[in-house]
């Protein structure tokens, strides 16, 4: 395993492999509420990189990275992209209402 931490749910693979569930749900959720929290403060620019970045890091350390990950059980690597989910449909729905907004005027 590696101690290298995953983005936006903030966590290494050894703890995504080997921390309690209960623990790893608890940290996953209140690491991607941070990034929700801050969704608020953020540019529509800053809200579209950031966009972007959840979905590259989605495919960099879940999908292209089966050499980390193959060892993790499916349903602890699951709770972690079902949360990187959330915030990517967090950061699109807020993206969609800022663009309409602008239109809108």
């Amino acid at each position: 395993m590696t101690a290298e931490i995953i983005e936006f749910v903030d966590i290494s693979y050894d703890e995504l492999a080997f921390m309690p569930v209960e623990n790893l749900e608890k940290k996953i959720l209140q690491n991607i509420m941070n990034y929700l929290d801050q969704m608020s403060s953020m540019s529509l620019s800053e809200k579209i990189d950031m966009r972007e970045h959840v979905k590259e890091t989605r495919k960099r350390k879940f999908r292209f990275s089966q050499e980390k990950t193959h060892d993790i059980p499916k349903e602890r690597i699951q709770i972690a992209l079902s949360n990187l989910a959330k915030l990517f449909r967090a950061l699109n729905d807020d993206i969609k209402k800022q663009e309409n907004s602008v239109s809108v005027k």
